[in-house]
Parts: C-alpha cells; structure tokens; sequence
C-alpha cells in the first residue's frame, strides 16, 4: 500500500491508498521419469522426481498423487517432509532437490499414473506424471 502525505504545520493529509501487486512467471519446474513401470504383484517401485525453483526447497510442499483409471480427479497419497529431499548441482540461484516415493503394487488397486507435485505461491505445478501397471507376464 502507497500513501502520498503533505506535511502540515500541525497536520498529515494522507491521500487515498494504492495497492502494488507484483505478479509474474513461477521459476519452479517439475521434472518426472516418464518411462512406464511394469511391475509384478507385490513388487517396489521407486519414482523420482526433480524440483527446481528459484525458492528454497524449506519452503515448498512436495505432494504425490495417483490418478487411476475410472476416477474422476487424482487422490494425494504422500506428503513430503522437508527433510525427504536431496539436493542436486545446478546454478547458484536455482534450488534443486530430488524426491523420491517408494511403493508396494500388490494389486491393480495401486496402478495408475503417479504425479509429483509442488505447492508454491498458491499455486500447485504438476509434473507429466508417471505410468505404473501390473506386467502381463508373471
């Protein structure tokens, strides 16, 4: 908020408030493996998923969600601590942190393409997401 004031002798006149809002492109960027997973029942999958921002990785939220066939919008699944990360080279006024999610596919229950996420600014920036299915050879 911008004032303008004039000085009086005894007196400040305040002139009607200006509100200043800077908005403009978010510098984060969500990076995923898109390679499918063909797993076995009961088999691990690991996915990864690179953050890069030029806000500090303390300060964003990694989400992980599952979109599975039949439903109608994604579930989150995980929630990241800000200790689940670790950080990778890049230039100095980019942060980047890698973040991985492991799970047991037991059943087609657990197939579908998993998304990793990040909350910044009021805003939530997918990644392209990744396919996990059960392989049709056991």
């Amino acid at each position: 908020m911008y004032f303008c004031v004039e000085s009086g002798k005894k007196m400040l006149n305040f002139s009607t408030a200006t509100f200043l809002a800077v908005t403009g492109q978010l510098n984060t960027s969500v990076l995923q493996t898109a390679v499918p997973w063909s797993v076995s029942p009961g088999e691990s999958v690991t996915l990864q998923c690179t953050v890069l921002s030029e806000i500090r990785a303390a300060d964003l939220r990694v989400l992980w969600f599952r979109a599975a066939a039949g439903q109608s919008f994604p579930e989150i699944i995980y929630t990241h601590q800000n200790s689940s990360s670790r950080q990778c080279e890049i230039s100095s006024s980019t942060s980047c942190s890698l973040y991985e999610f492991s799970k047991n596919i037991l059943d087609h229950n657990h197939t579908g393409t998993y998304y990793c996420a990040v909350a910044v600014c009021g805003k939530i920036i997918f990644g392209n997401g990744t396919s996990v299915e059960l392989s049709k050879c056991s």
